[in-house]
């Protein structure tokens, strides 16, 4: 569902005038969960992975790399709370798979005490059901991510100097390639 819950004072998940890209970022959601729902491969077509290994097929799947520390809370939180209601099981990757990823800390507070890109009150409480949810708390290693085993890769952005981390990675880029080129499986990128 697109619904603009600012419509009055036409602000955005931060709380700055951002609505047009909040709309874009739910219909790059939308649409690759619209995607996810036309591209599901039958087990029977294929039957082992890129790394040889027999695939299991359940529930679909999708994958959200994030840097250790510095991720957009809104831009993973809401898509996070979206796709497991529909019914979607979410996996968390970081570089090495030790514990949770961390949030930029400053985006939960905003800047110039809260009067820019303050999180919105809907975001703030996704984020914290997220952070507790065990996906986000046990993360799997990049290295470890077989794309074969996914249907969907969701690629959430941030402004913290720690997403360089995950902008630089090979193994990130290793895993986008995988997704978009080979296995040609949608893709979903959230940037404001």
């Amino acid at each position: 569902q697109l619904k603009d819950t600012n419509r009055e004072n036409n602000m955005g998940a931060f709380g700055i005038s951002t609505t047009s890209t909040v709309i874009g970022a739910t219909v790059s959601i939308i649409i690759a969960i619209a995607v996810l729902n036309f591209t599901m491969v039958e087990p029977a077509d294929l039957k082992y992975n890129l790394k040889g290994r027999p695939i299991k097929h359940g529930r679909k799947r999708v994958l959200i790399p994030l840097p250790d520390i510095g991720f957009d809370p809104t831009e993973v939180a809401a898509p996070w709370r979206m796709l497991t209601e529909l019914g979607y099981s979410v996996v968390f990757a970081t570089e090495r798979g030790y514990g949770p990823a961390v949030c930029d800390p400053s985006s939960l507070h905003g800047f110039l005490n809260g009067m820019v890109m303050k999180i919105k009150p809907q975001a703030l409480e996704d984020y914290a059901k997220m952070i507790k949810s065990p996906e986000l708390r046990k993360p799997i290693s990049w290295a470890s991510v077989d794309a074969t085993r996914f249907d969907g890769l969701l690629l959430p952005g941030g402004h913290h100097p720690g997403m360089k981390q995950y902008l630089d990675s090979r193994e990130v880029h290793r895993i986008a390639r995988e997704f978009m080129h080979v296995l040609h499986k949608p893709v979903a990128a959230i940037c404001h």
